[in-house]
């Protein structure tokens, strides 16, 4: 999962320091240890991209 920093913090694991707007990807477990004592972290929404729908309708003159 992705997550946004929201307020700075060292991260030991990782060995860098998170600065708010940061996002990075984390584990759920990973993401409930890091909001156990103060929230340092937002779960960010993934973005699904749009995939393009065939067209099912035949254009004239087109061949078999």
């Amino acid at each position: 999962m992705k997550a946004i920093v929201l307020r700075p913090f060292v991260d030991k694991k990782e060995g860098v320091t998170r600065k708010p707007g940061d996002t990075f990807i984390v584990s759920k477990e990973r993401y409930k240890k890091l909001n156990s004592t103060f929230k340092l972290v937002e779960e960010v929404a993934e973005e699904t991209k749009p995939t393009a729908a065939k067209s099912t309708v035949k254009k004239r003159g087109a061949k078999k």
